[in-house]
C-alpha cells in the first residue's frame, strides 16, 4: 500500500482555496481524505499503474454540498486535477507534503 499527502490549492472563480489531500492507493484502488473549505471529506476510486486517476467525494461549502467527480493524475511528486461538480468545473494542483512524509 502506498499513502501520500499533499498540499493543494484550487482555483475558484472567487479565488485560491488552500488545503491537502491524503490518499492511500492498494493495487488499483484509491482511497483518501479531501481537506479543503475547513471540512474533511473521505475520497474513493480508481488509479492506474501511470496515475492516471478517478475518484468521487463533494465539496462542502457555507451554503451548500456538491458532489464531485475528479479526474487526473497523482504521481508520488505531484497531483493535477479536474473537480467537475453539477454547475462547475475547478482545477486542482498540488505538491508532495514533506512533512506528512514519515
Amino acid at each position: 500500500m502506498s499513502e501520500q499527502q499533499y498540499s493543494i490549492v484550487m482555483q475558484t472563480p472567487i479565488g485560491k482555496k488552500y488545503g491537502s489531500l491524503s490518499v492511500s492507493i492498494l493495487e488499483d484502488k484509491l482511497n483518501g481524505c479531501l481537506t479543503l473549505l475547513n471540512h474533511n471529506e473521505p475520497i474513493e476510486g480508481i488509479i492506474d499503474g501511470n496515475g492516471n486517476c478517478s475518484f468521487t467525494g463533494k465539496l462542502v461549502t457555507l451554503l451548500r454540498t456538491i458532489p464531485y467527480v475528479a479526474t487526473g493524475i497523482i504521481s508520488d511528486s505531484e497531483v493535477k486535477l479536474q473537480i467537475k461538480g453539477a454547475r462547475n468545473t475547478f482545477r486542482l494542483t498540488g505538491v508532495i507534503d514533506e512533512k506528512g512524509k514519515d
